[in-house]
């Protein structure tokens, strides 16, 4: 639950700049918002034995505020955020703060660090949090794969080759039998010797619910896939008046997209894979002009009738996270083993048996596979065309199945032509039961005069500390110029901070090991 909070928090930072189109006073390229927030939480609305942890960082989420200028630009998608982090009881202690950069890397920095200035390489988030996770046990890769630039970068040449051999507009409305065969070629040899693609599969993989041979499996297979689906033979692409249509010489759809009067929607309905799952995508849009909506499905099941789209309980929610569902021990090595594990069972004395889940040709046995690996829905109305405006707006997010944790919230957003904003975060409806209020959001958001943003993507690197990847020297100057002054504010921070919140982080860190390490060094 804690790591399904922390994926909600970071999600709707990254939501935020999507509800927040300007109105006609901003320049052409360039955008600018004035803001100021506080929060409420409510611990009571996580599971019963999480709610004494959580209530201490509830009493310091709801001490606190953050306003500023959030400033970017369209051309050269660089952006600015000067903010302060501020106590509701105490407003004249301020934390002040810059982030600013592109999507590949963003730079942070304060005066309350001297003006020192961190450099997030956002292209290796993933490799960094996979690090993390095999350390110190936390789940990064999450929040990873919640940074739309993961995802686009690890398929980066997946993408070009597909530009390359077929194209944005394939010549004749048809894609070729040697095109397709092209395709295949690249695309193998780009799973294979990619190991950017490799890493994004294999963190996605190993973070899934017992289901990792089935992730890797689809997706190291869609080369395969690709000529199964189409034997060779061409695919037909047939437009129309705002419309498109893909299909096979054996007549099946692969592919449609209706486009008229503001309203899109888009279907992909592909055949099973070799291990009978059924890849399924759907969207529809509409924009009224004021209001915009939206809704996507996708999908990855065996048996897609198999899918229910019901929050799991409090009980569930926390053994998801491993407390109290099994019973294991360390060895000295610092391997777990289960001891309800019956090594006399196991005809390999106690090792993992690989045809256990694979058969002698070296196919996933049919029960080794899960019903699913992914339902993700999406349902959001009444989204303002442009701000300030009155409005309200409602977003139904489920994410279910293995490859994720599962999660499920309702975000409801009530805007005021003012630029007053109040964005609550909900449970999902459960058996007729009245949905709880997790976070909410309350403040102000108002356009502001448009500034010049430099392209962050030509800055020099000279004197900047890249956080993901530090080493002997630049470790040992950031322990001498840096830390000093960020143990310090952090201090400063942490005597401000109720009692609990303090007791809360501090046990967190002891659970982690971070602690541990920390003092170590």
């Amino acid at each position: 639950m804690k790591r399904r909070f922390l994926c909600l928090l970071c999600a709707l930072f990254l939501l935020i700049p999507s509800l927040v189109p300007a109105e006609g006073v901003q320049a052409a390229d360039n955008y600018s918002f004035d803001f100021d927030f506080t929060f409420t939480m409510n611990a009571q609305a996580f599971p019963k034995l999480m709610r004494s942890r959580m209530a201490g960082y509830a009493a310091l989420i709801n001490k606190l505020g953050i306003r500023g200028n959030v400033a970017w630009t369209l051309s050269t998608e660089s952006f600015e955020l000067d903010a302060e982090l501020y106590f509701t009881d105490k407003p004249d202690l301020t934390f002040p703060f810059r982030v600013y950069g592109a999507e590949p890397r963003i730079f942070i920095t304060s005066p309350l660090i001297q003006d020192e200035v961190l450099l997030l390489n956002m292209i290796a988030l993933l490799e960094f949090g996979v690090k993390t996770k095999k350390t110190l046990g936390i789940p990064l890769p999450y929040l990873a794969y919640l940074y739309p630039l993961t995802t686009k970068y690890a398929m980066t040449g997946l993408t070009n080759i597909w530009n390359e051999v077929i194209g944005s507009s394939p010549e004749g409305g048809k894609i070729t039998p040697e095109q397709l065969h092209t395709l295949t070629e690249r695309w193998s040899a780009e799973f294979m010797d990619n190991p950017d693609l490799q890493r994004w599969i294999t963190a996605l993989a190993d973070g899934s619910d017992n289901a990792q041979d089935a992730v890797e499996a689809e997706f190291m297979s869609v080369p395969d896939y690709i000529e199964k689906i189409t034997g060779f033979k061409a695919i037909t692409i047939t437009t129309g008046e705002g419309s498109e249509a893909w299909t096979t010489e054996s007549g099946q759809t692969l592919y449609t997209r209706q486009e008229s009067d503001g309203a899109l929607s888009v279907s992909v309905t592909l055949p099973a894979s070799n291990n009978g799952y059924e890849p399924l995508f759907t969207y529809s849009s509409a924009n009224d002009g004021s209001t915009a909506s939206f809704k996507l499905e996708t999908s990855l099941n065996r048996d897609p009738h198999a899918i229910v789209l019901k929050p799991v309980s409090e009980e569930e929610e926390y053994a998801e996270e491993g407390y109290g569902m099994y019973d294991e021990y360390e060895d000295e090595d610092g391997y777990y083993y289960d001891e309800d594990f019956d090594e006399e069972a196991d005809s390999e004395g106690g090792y993992y048996n690989y045809y256990d889940d694979y058969g002698e040709s070296g196919t996933l046995r049919e029960e080794s596979l899960p019903t699913s690996l992914i339902h993700l829905t999406v349902d959001a109305e009444g989204l303002p065309a442009s701000l300030p405006a009155d409005s309200g707006f409602d977003i139904c997010v489920n994410l279910l199945e293995k490859i994720f944790p599962n999660f499920g919230a309702k975000i409801h957003g009530e805007t005021k032509k003012d630029g007053s904003l109040v964005l609550t975060v909900r449970k999902p409806d459960n058996e007729g039961k009245e949905s709880e209020e997790i976070i909410r959001c309350t403040g102000t958001l108002v356009p502001a005069a448009a500034r010049d943003i430099p392209n962050y993507m030509q800055k020099e690197l000279d004197g900047v500390y890249n956080v993901f990847s530090f080493n002997e020297q630049t470790l040992a100057d950031f322990r001498n110029r840096v830390l000093p002054l960020l143990v310090r504010s952090i201090f400063k921070f942490v005597e401000a901070a109720p009692t609990s919140a303090c007791q809360s982080l501090l046990d967190d860190l002891t659970d982690s090991g971070i602690l541990d390490m920390v003092m170590k060094y």
